[in-house]
């Protein structure tokens, strides 16, 4: 969740705890304009008293785990790293996710192993390292900071498998890629199930279009796929384009 008043972000928390949520996360990470003008997302990690109270609020009206998740210093002239990482200590959260870029960095930027070492090294709670990881090589990378677990977020898009084969590799096994075909079906399902979450069939279309490059990234016929995709209106439509194109 984001949020810069800690009555609200209480009262958020009961709420998600009462349905049922396994862990809440307090975003202090998000770069997006819209975000760090009320102040919230990355802007918090510049507004430390701030940060300390919301997540004081959230430890206190939940029983469930409270995560933290920022990003870092890096080459930017702003220093918060020392003092952010004493405030999630003192504030009691259970663990942290570092994402190795500031707020200001794009992805072009490599991820900053160093500094989420750094949070490793100051903090008695998991660290959990976030960035750039999209292979085997580079998951023992981030693993080599010393962080107890990675998160994996843009480099899973289009290929859901990615973290089973990941521990497959982890545990020296073979992991078998799903075929050209498998993964159409997989596209298949997943809309199905964005169907399902949204409860609107045009709003799951509408968002399906954004993943469709990612799923037909190793597609002969990429672009036509895509364009099709950006042109249908409806479910029926998308998953003969899908059977047409992967089958």
């Amino acid at each position: 969740m984001a949020g810069t008043n800690a009555a609200e972000v209480a009262e958020a928390v009961r709420i998600v705890t009462d349905l049922g949520a396994d862990l809440i996360d307090l975003n202090c990470g998000c770069p997006v304009k819209k975000i760090r003008s009320k102040g919230a997302g990355s802007s918090l990690l510049t507004d430390t008293p701030r940060l300390y109270q919301l997540i004081c609020a959230m430890k206190q009206n939940t029983s469930v785990p409270v995560s933290i998740k920022i990003r870092v210093e890096s080459h930017s002239h702003e220093k918060f790293n020392a003092e952010v990482a004493s405030v999630v200590s003192d504030a009691g959260a259970d663990f942290l996710v570092v994402h190795g870029r500031h707020w200001t960095e794009h992805y072009e930027t490599p991820c900053n192993y160093q500094e989420i070492a750094f949070f490793v090294e100051q903090l008695n709670i998991p660290v959990i390292g976030n960035g750039d990881i999209s292979c085997y090589d580079s998951l023992k990378k981030m693993l080599a900071t010393g962080c107890k677990g990675v998160m994996i977020s843009r480099a899973s898009v289009g290929q859901p498998w990615l973290i089973k084969k990941l521990v497959a590799d982890m545990q020296q096994q073979i992991f078998q890629l799903p075929s050209i075909t498998e993964i159409g079906l997989i596209f298949i399902e997943h809309v199905e199930k964005l169907i399902e979450l949204l409860g609107s069939e045009k709003f799951a279309i509408i968002q399906a279009r954004k993943f469709a490059k990612y799923y037909a990234r190793n597609l002969e016929n990429k672009l036509q796929f895509c364009e099709m995709v950006n042109q249908c209106e409806s479910f029926c439509d998308l998953k003969e384009i899908c059977l047409r194109c992967f089958i």
